[in-house]
């Protein structure tokens, strides 16, 4: 699937495509193997146009947008509030792992 970004035509990586559905081999395996104990791991879109439409393109890509939807939800888990001011588009992966990392041990030190 590809998408025209300006003059640019933008794709999915074979790298997405291929961890995208390893995933969701793994969990349908999980899911059939723990139904009886009601036990269940959701399954992730396998349509290229969704990932298209939220500029995923790469693993990269879904790796950094997986750190800022954690740091969304989890910032507001600990502090009552999200976190508007944070410019997650100046942040690199390393940067959001370090937050992520932070707001993990802020999340054990509230147990």
């Amino acid at each position: 699937m590809k998408q025209l970004m300006g003059n640019m035509t933008k794709q999915l990586s074979q790298n997405l495509i291929n961890y995208i559905k390893k995933h969701n081999e793994k969990a349908r395996k999980y899911n059939e193997e723990n139904r009886a104990k009601g036990n269940w791991t959701s399954l992730m879109i396998e349509d290229e146009k969704h990932w298209i439409e939220y500029g995923i393109f790469t693993l990269r890509d879904l790796v950094r947008q997986n750190l800022i939807d954690y740091i969304w939800d989890e910032f507001k888990s600990v502090n009552g509030i999200r976190p508007r001011f944070m410019n997650f588009s100046k942040m690199g992966i390393r940067e959001l792992r370090k937050e992520v990392n932070y707001l993990m041990k802020e999340e054990i030190n509230e147990i």
